[in-house]
């Protein structure tokens, strides 16, 4: 295992690529004053990745004439192989698995614990990434992975290929996408894009503009506040929770199934506009909006 740590006065940028293994970045919700790495292999992945690595070595072994190896010798290597630097005038982490065969395709775990409101950027080809904390921006990007983040003051921005994501309150813009996986996103303040291959989308509170589009699967918001709504799934329920009090225009239809509100209707438009304009379309499924539960 190797770990590293520098002094630091604030937010840091913390930018972490690894091809095969798990990212957990922990910030510090008192502050902190201190960014710390640590890069070790990661066996929970189990023991298929040494037979894989066997056939490339021996495979290497071939095709440059030396002979084939053992890989249980690869961990240590990969962890030592890994590119760890740090600016301080910038305040800048880079954590990147080596690139080079077969070193690559040994899984590694990095965590990093940093001060509160540092901003991320961390990408894996199979792996998962989870942020606990409150981070000032992140970008998420996981081929075969979920992504989980707890909070963000700032924008998010997260695609999985495959793989759920989870963030929690996000006080900016949102940008969030999956080839397959759910989605569950609890408080977003500003304006959002989400879009969905296949799997749910689930959203708590939302307080801004909002597209969400989905090939299959249920489409629910808990508790709409505000902000212009499209909202399309291809097949699947499509349910919207308008909060108390608050006014809403609703435009519905369903192919196939039934598109209803539960809403009061009013006579007059309102004093002051309206503050939710949902759009709904489902191919196959029901629509339906109805007032938010209370929390």
């Amino acid at each position: 295992m190797r770990r590293e740590s520098w002094p630091v006065k604030g937010a840091a940028e913390l930018e972490v690529s690894v091809d095969v293994g798990r990212v957990t970045v922990r910030l510090d919700p008192d502050g902190g004053e201190e960014v710390t790495v640590e890069v070790r292999h990661d066996p929970t992945v189990g023991g298929g990745w040494a037979q894989g690595l066997t056939g490339i070595v021996n495979w290497l072994g071939t095709a440059t004439g030396a002979p084939g190896g053992d890989p249980q010798w690869l961990p240590a290597d990969a962890v030592a192989a890994a590119e760890i630097s740090w600016s301080e005038p910038a305040r800048r982490l880079v954590v990147r698995s080596s690139q080079e065969l077969p070193l690559r395709m040994v899984p590694l775990e990095v965590t990093i614990t940093a001060p509160r409101g540092s901003r991320i950027a961390a990408r894996t080809g199979a792996g998962d990434v989870t942020v606990t904390g409150v981070a000032g921006w992140a970008a998420v990007r996981t081929g075969a992975g979920s992504a989980t983040l707890e909070a963000v003051d700032g924008d998010a921005d997260v695609t999985t290929g495959s793989g759920d994501v989870a963030v929690g309150p996000v006080s900016g813009r949102t940008r969030v996408r999956t080839g397959s996986g759910a989605i569950r996103l609890a408080d977003l303040r500003g304006a959002s894009d989400v879009k969905a291959g296949s799997g749910d989308v689930e959203l708590g509170v939302v307080s801004g503009d909002l597209g969400v589009r989905t090939g299959s699967g249920d489409l629910r918001i808990a508790d709409a506040r505000s902000g212009r709504y499209e909202l399309t799934t291809g097949s699947g329920e499509l349910r919207v929770g308008v909060h108390a009090g608050v006014t809403a225009e609703l435009d519905l239809s369903s192919g196939s199934g039934s598109a209803r509100s539960d809403l009061e209707v009013g006579g007059t438009a309102p004093i002051g506009g309206v503050a939710v304009h949902v759009r709904g379309r489902t191919g196959s499924g029901d629509v339906l909006v109805t007032r938010a539960v209370p929390a």
